[in-house]
């Protein structure tokens, strides 16, 4: 299986954007979070059955008592994966990300104002919907991290 230990650098999150980076920021995170927990090390990796579905993934990444409805989910559980803000997610220290450097070629990068990155930060990375974390999974079979077949996925190598 292949592994995945990248960092959320810039260069990175731009491919996984498929466009402007300004507009799918929040997404190319999740879409690196996503990796880790298909791919990553032991640490990050979660442990599935293949093929997996979507409920197969999203049952041992949230918590057990996270909503299952098809709205936001409210913050409900300090503890639950929903409630990470995006500044957790990427400053993490395993990444090694130097969050001064990592902003400024952000910034440059597309010219995004420390404002708009400051709002970033704070919000819930996977405070989203049902449908935007199934979209998650379709963009990465079309990026070649998956296979798809209907509702099942399978890893690549």
């Amino acid at each position: 299986m292949l592994q995945f230990e990248a960092s959320p650098q810039p260069e990175l999150l731009q491919w996984l954007a498929r466009g402007s980076l300004k507009q799918n920021l929040l997404r190319a995170i999740r879409l690196w979070a996503w990796l880790h927990s298909l791919y990553g090390n032991k640490q990050h990796r979660l442990i599935l059955d293949e093929p997996f579905t979507f409920a197969d993934w999203r049952n041992p990444f949230f918590n057990k008592n996270h909503p299952r409805g098809e709205t936001v989910p409210p913050l409900h559980d300090s503890n639950c994966a929903c409630a990470k803000t995006v500044a957790e997610w990427i400053l993490y220290p395993e990444w090694n990300v130097r969050e001064f450097q990592w902003r400024k070629t952000l910034q440059q990068h597309d010219e995004i104002s420390s404002n708009e990155l400051d709002e970033w930060l704070q919000q819930r990375l996977f405070g989203v919907t049902r449908r935007s974390l199934q979209t998650d999974l379709h963009i990465l079979a079309e990026l070649g991290w998956l296979k798809r077949q209907e509702t099942k996925y399978y890893w690549v190598s």
